[in-house]
């Protein structure tokens, strides 16, 4: 049992001292990075091909994700969006009712210092949530609405750690690359 927990020790203090950090886990966002997420400023988010309401959605998931409390950093960056969403039937009834929907959502983002209009880095984050269509009308509208904002918390979570990424690759004693990095779904 000693010889365990004293692997376990010996394993704990490789792991941490080669500089692993868990991908999902709080630790995985760098030092400063909080700080840096504060001084972003999330643009106006135009309509989609439905509504406004998915880029409200998309812009209040952001602000969630982003903007911790006790971060108030003054905008040093705008986060510019543009999102488009599509529905399309999954599962096709020998009647011709769908009973099943694919809901897609895209959101090209750029990420640019505020005054300027060069790009720090841009990407392209992409998800597809799917609802059921039941008897009940209220409860496929539930299903639905559930769906478009399960999929804007995911859109939120992906800009986010792409952010990250961008924002370590320019940090300032860096230099920066020439061109801005690109971030896309691996």
């Amino acid at each position: 049992m000693k010889l365990r927990a004293a692997l376990a020790v010996v394993a704990a203090l490789t792991v941490s001292a080669c500089g692993f950090r868990p991908l999902y886990g709080t630790s995985s966002i760098p030092e400063g990075a909080e700080s840096a997420f504060g001084a972003i400023r999330i643009a106006p988010v135009p309509p989609t091909n439905d509504s406004d309401r998915i880029g409200y959605l998309v812009s209040d998931a952001l602000d969630h994700a982003l903007h911790t409390p006790g971060h108030n950093e003054a905008a040093r960056y705008e986060l510019k969006l543009a999102l488009a969403d599509e529905r399309r039937g999954l599962s096709i009834q020998d009647d011709s009712s769908t009973t099943r929907y694919n809901y897609r959502l895209t959101a090209d983002w750029t990420l640019v210092p505020v005054g300027s209009s060069a790009a720090l880095a841009s990407g392209r984050a992409e998800t597809t949530s799917s609802y059921n269509v039941v008897d009940s009308q209220y409860a496929t509208q539930i299903a639905r609405k559930d769906a478009e904002e399960r999929a804007a918390r995911e859109i939120a979570e992906q800009i986010k750690l792409r952010l990250a990424v961008a924002l370590i690759e320019k940090s300032p004693g860096e230099g920066g690359a020439a061109a801005p990095p690109s971030v896309q779904n691996p």
